[in-house]
């Protein structure tokens, strides 16, 4: 497999699982840091960049948003797009039986403390969990102490589960972050292996 190949069929394993999972658009400012780390030496400028080098990949389609020129996303050549375009660019995070969160990410909602709690979002596209802001983080965002759910022992584990989600989710569009699976997710998606996702087995206050 040439060198050339290898990132076209990388990103359209991404776009079509992306697509498959959520039927949302992968945001050319989120694919960036992925092909940057799996491709360190590829030069996208020869393709006239990043979303030149999408529209040249015949699996992949490249689509704008309507309403803000900033938003391009790339879905499958053969995606089938109806109704208002404006949906495919909505954040997976607004629907919670999608996104399976990492293990930090979760525990930061689901273990409450009276402490401060900071997310931070590093400039790597990984983030961490502190007390005060991190100083080298591009954003960080304070988690109160609404933010965590309401839950208790005669709850089911698939009631904490929803509860928690719909927390995160009010956390994330308070917050105007977007792509929340790619940064938190549980796992990229160049990685099929992981199932286990954001389920009850954290709640140990309760």
């Amino acid at each position: 497999m040439s060198e050339e190949v290898e990132p076209q069929r990388f990103i359209t394993d991404l776009v079509a699982e992306k697509w498959k999972s959520s039927g949302v658009v992968f945001l050319l400012s989120a694919l960036g840091p992925f092909l940057k780390k799996q491709y360190p030496n590829l030069n996208v400028k020869e393709y006239g960049g990043l979303q030149g080098l999408c529209e040249s990949i015949t699996t992949l389609k490249v689509v704008r948003h309507p309403e803000s020129e900033p938003k391009i996303g790339v879905v499958p050549a053969d995606a089938v797009i109806s109704g208002d375009i404006r949906r495919i660019f909505q954040s997976v995070s607004n629907d919670p039986r999608i996104v399976l969160y990492s293990d930090d990410f979760w525990q930061a909602f689901t273990r409450k403390t009276a402490n401060p709690r900071f997310i931070n979002i590093l400039a790597d596209q990984t983030f961490s969990v502190t007390e005060i802001p991190f100083q080298s983080a591009i954003s960080s965002y304070e988690i109160l102490q609404s933010d965590f759910p309401d839950v208790s022992v005669d709850m089911t584990i698939e009631q904490k589960v929803f509860n928690t989600h719909k927390k995160v989710n009010n956390w994330l569009e308070r917050n105007e972050i977007a792509d929340a699976d790619l940064i938190f997710g549980k796992k990229p998606f160049i990685d099929n292996k992981h199932v286990k996702g954001s389920t009850g087995n954290i709640f140990l206050d309760t």
